[in-house]
């Protein structure tokens, strides 16, 4: 299928984006520095003009003065505003307090380390050796960005420095996560041009993993990437999330739901946040032995393999024990709770945590002591039930689902280059995003696995180095085997695609999806890759393949082929296609597969070849745009039985799927566009995932000399490959004749 979408005009020359770029580049010119040794300070500074927007609405909050974030400068979503200075009055201000801004998820700024402190510094003054006091004092202050922020600022002349805090100034206050995340992008896209095939090491283009996401859905849950870059992945992941927000019941988000006379208007959701982080880091570390106990029994998934956390924040309450997973809370009560109004407000508790899909199961201190199978017992009838929402929610449920990324996604990574690992937490933060990410110090996927990510993540998301060489699989003879890092075995060729591919399947738990960036000589390889690939298949693990076309990447211009793994499918029934993680509903609120479709997916592999849908944005680089990305999605959706969803795309989108598949719109084989091709039919073709072998040309079109060229050099490869086996098989061959003759 060909869809050439119109090149467009560079409607972002003169963005702010744009404005910036120019000034980085003269930057660049005047410095004398390479592309990566000034990428850094420069994406510090625009980091720390973020942070000084978040820093100044929250201040302004806490002490009752005219905010930057009131009028015509609104605050940042979740900020606090309105009844904040009556507070302040009552209290005396926090504002200098370091927990009143973490409270809220903010970066604690000391005076000196302001953007604005900065920004007025005179050009006499070593502006250099201020900014990295500066970035040191706030990595102090905020010890999640320990060792995070660029430090090398003295490289560059006072000049530069205060060309470039000017330049930043100019980022507006009003400026949202996303605002600030497009220039942030916008950036790491452009640096990735420069430098380069360093580029490619740390930055995938936003348009390939947009499609990634928009696939494999990742609403809630566990994330994984091991080998994260600067951590595009997490990025869209959080803005699929927020742009495909979907509630069919009111979560705790919605202040209506509160408890009457709680709660109000001046925090995000009408709920009052102020110091219940600190109280809550002060209870774990005044847990009763009861709860010290009990937690022992909870910690890291030994209870059924359920995520409990300790005292956490649901609304306006704190709870001791809380399972997002399964929507549950553990309460421990000692005397207390005896009394009438403590039960009364305890009820209270429970309804409203009720209202919001959530089982208390309420126990007294000594059960926890002295017979804790007890509780663990409740837990395991309360997990092996079905529930009204969440993973293992009973059919038809509707999930409990707040659109908030910072609350639906816990963020796990895996960042060999330890400056681009910063350079991943740095994006997260700009994004008001956490996570755990692991960088530097020697870690390497092929031989570490600092997450214990065998069978514990929801979703992976990767886009790994292509046909590395040199693995040391001396090291890996432990991580084989069923249950283990390698589950099929090692390949016997000197190339880590299938190591890669292997842990990106184990580390999915029994439901999970996987999508991810791998060279197209990966879906014919032969020999020993042949065989873990059949077995992939076997177990019914893949679920798409979409095959690219060149000139996708700022740095290579070789096409490749996205991967896509569901475990959950292996377990359908026949023609009910339904995976959908945690239970989430179509966009209508209908769930996968009630319509059912012709095929049985659990035996089948959709594969979609995208190879001519694009744009052209110049002469050395193609992109999707936002409709051919949401028709992509929405042909695997309809795949799947589901709903089409228009959010990305919107009716462009619409019209080209009308166009394809009809008024009511229903999965069906498209010569040149997909095929959802058997077990049997992908045994007969030698277990290749190459889309080009199942889709075909579409009726009128004829083979391009593109495509001609990639089938020469498939062709080729495939030969060289047979040549090579067939020459280790002639020495074989001589060897044991040799040693029957006694030669």
């Amino acid at each position: 299928m060909n869809w050439i979408a119109p090149s467009e005009k560079d409607t972002a020359a003169a963005s702010l984006e744009k404005n910036l770029w120019d000034t980085a580049d003269q930057f660049r010119a005047n410095s004398g520095l390479k592309a990566q040794e000034y990428s850094g300070p420069i994406l510090g500074i625009i980091f720390l003009r973020f942070a000084e927007v978040r820093f100044s609405a929250r201040r302004a909050a806490l002490t009752g003065r005219p905010s930057p974030g009131s009028a015509s400068h609104p605050l940042p979503v979740g900020e606090g505003r309105g009844e904040g200075a009556e507070r302040v009055s009552r209290r005396g201000s926090r504002a200098d307090e370091p927990a009143a801004y973490h409270a809220e998820g903010i970066l604690y700024l000391p005076e000196e380390a302001r953007f604005d402190y900065l920004l007025n510094l005179p050009e006499a003054e070593n502006i250099g050796a201020k900014v990295n006091a500066a970035m040191r004092e706030i990595e102090k202050h905020n010890p999640q960005l320990a060792g995070v922020l660029p430090k090398t600022y003295n490289l560059f002349t006072s000049t530069l420095l205060k060309e470039l805090l000017k330049k930043a100034s100019e980022i507006p206050a009003s400026a949202d996560y996303d605002a600030f995340g497009r220039i942030y992008e916008y950036f790491l896209g452009q640096f990735a041009r420069t430098e380069g095939q360093k580029g490619g090491e740390f930055y995938t283009p936003a348009g390939i993993v947009r499609l990634l996401t928009e696939i494999i859905e990742p609403f809630h849950g566990r994330i994984l990437d091991p080998a994260c870059g600067s951590g595009g992945m997490f990025v869209q992941s959080a803005r699929f999330i927020a742009e495909h927000k979907r509630t069919s019941r009111p979560t705790p988000s919605s202040p209506a739901l509160l408890p009457e006379g709680e709660g109000s208007g001046h925090y995000r959701g009408g709920f009052n946040f102020e110091g219940l982080k600190e109280r809550a880091r002060e209870l774990r570390n005044k847990q009763t032995p009861a709860e010290e106990l009990l937690w022992e029994l909870l910690r890291n998934r030994q209870c059924f393999d359920l995520k409990f956390r300790r005292q956490h924040q649901f609304g306006n309450y704190l709870l001791d024990f809380y399972c997002c997973e399964a929507n549950l809370a553990v309460e421990l009560d000692g005397e207390p709770h005896n009394t009438a109004e403590r039960q009364k407000k305890d009820a209270k508790r429970s309804a409203y945590l009720e209202s919001q899909g959530v089982t208390t199961l309420r126990f007294e201190n000594f059960i926890a002591v002295k017979t804790p199978e007890v509780i663990l017992e409740a837990i395991a009838q309360h997990s092996a039930s079905p529930s009204p929402a969440g993973r293992g929610g009973g059919e038809g449920a509707a999930p409990d689902y707040s659109g908030d990324p910072a609350r639906e996604l816990s963020i796990h990574g895996v960042e060999k280059t330890d400056e681009t690992g910063r350079l991943c937490r740095m994006n997260l933060a700009v994004h008001g995003l956490e996570g755990d990410i692991r960088h530097g110090g020697n870690v390497n996927s092929y031989y570490d696995d600092p997450h214990d990510a065998t069978g514990h993540f929801d979703f992976v998301l990767a886009n790994p180095p292509f046909n590395v060489n040199a693995v040391d699989k001396e090291r890996l003879k432990d991580s084989v085997g069923p249950g283990r890092r390698y589950p099929f075995g090692l390949p016997r060729t000197d190339n880590g695609n299938y190591l890669w591919i292997q842990l990106f399947y184990s580390s999915l738990n029994a439901k999970g999806r996987a999508g991810f960036v791998m060279a197209n000589s990966a879906s014919d390889a032969r020999s020993s890759e042949q065989d873990l690939r059949q077995q992939l298949i076997e177990n019914r693990a893949v679920d798409v393949m979409v095959a690219v076309g060149p000139n996708m990447f700022y740095t290579v211009t070789l096409p490749c082929t996205l991967w896509f793994f569901d475990k959950g499918k292996a377990t359908l029934p026949r023609k009910t296609p339904s995976t959908r993680p945690d239970g989430h509903p179509s966009p209508n609120g209908r769930r996968d597969g009630d319509e059912g479709v012709a095929h049985d997916r659990s035996n089948t592999v959709l594969f979609i070849d995208a190879r001519h849908i694009y744009r052209q944005v110049d002469r050395a680089h193609r992109e999707w745009t936002p409709a051919q990305i949401g028709f992509i999605a929405n042909v695997v959706r309809l795949y799947r039985g589901e709903e089409p969803d228009f959010t990305l795309g919107g009716d462009e989108a619409n019209e080209k799927l009308t166009e394809v598949f009809g008024e009511t719109p229903t999965f069906t084989d498209v010569p040149g566009l997909c095929k959802a091709a058997t077990l049997e039919e992908i045994e007969e073709q030698g277990w290749s995932l190459n889309p080009g072998r199942y889709v075909g040309v579409a009726p009128g079109e004829e083979v391009s000399d593109e495509d001609f060229k990639e089938q020469l050099e498939e062709l080729s490869e495939e030969l060289e490959t047979l040549n090579a086996a067939a020459r280790e098989l002639e020495v074989t061959i001589a060897a044991n004749v040799a040693e029957i003759l006694g030669v």
